[in-house]
């Protein structure tokens, strides 16, 4: 996958960037679907309710290298 996009963030404990979690999501339902996977069971697998997968796709939640990995993960 291409190198995710960061933008300019002032709560981005002190790194002075942050994903852009709208891009990033839209990146990760790629991969889900590729995968043929629900969200529900995406959730499932990392431990997340289906609401909270659903808004990290929406970029409504935000997005950490620690949750890109795992949704990396469980899209094998």
């Amino acid at each position: 996958m291409a190198s995710l996009k960061t933008v300019n963030c002032i709560a981005c404990y002190g790194t002075g960037k942050t994903f852009d979690h709208i891009s990033v999501g839209g990146a990760m339902r790629k991969l889900r679907l590729k995968a043929k996977l629900s969200q529900a069971e995406v959730a499932r697998r990392m431990g997340f309710s289906s609401a909270y997968v659903c808004d990290l796709e929406a970029g409504s939640r935000c997005w950490t290298e620690a949750k890109i990995a795992l949704y990396k993960k469980v899209c094998e």
